[in-house]
């Protein structure tokens, strides 16, 4: 398989697995990784504490990867 089909599956997957998400962990994600935003930023912002905002994006991450088999099991 060419490397440029790889990549579309890829993306049609994470896309997907995104679409699982909450609005808000949705939002989460495309602040940080799509719109380059630190993890303080976005805190401040939804006026949450950084440490909260942190946990639940490793938490989304995490998710995401599992659901993408990307965890390493």
């Amino acid at each position: 398989m060419s490397d440029e089909i790889e990549e579309k599956i890829l993306i049609e997957q994470m896309l997907r697995c995104l679409g699982t998400l909450s609005d808000y962990e949705q939002m989460l994600i495309h602040k940080h990784y799509f719109e380059g935003r630190s993890v303080s930023s976005i805190a401040k912002d939804v006026e949450v504490p950084y440490f909260t905002v942190y946990r639940r994006m490793h938490s989304i991450v995490k998710r995401l990867s599992q659901m993408m088999g990307l965890d390493g099991r």
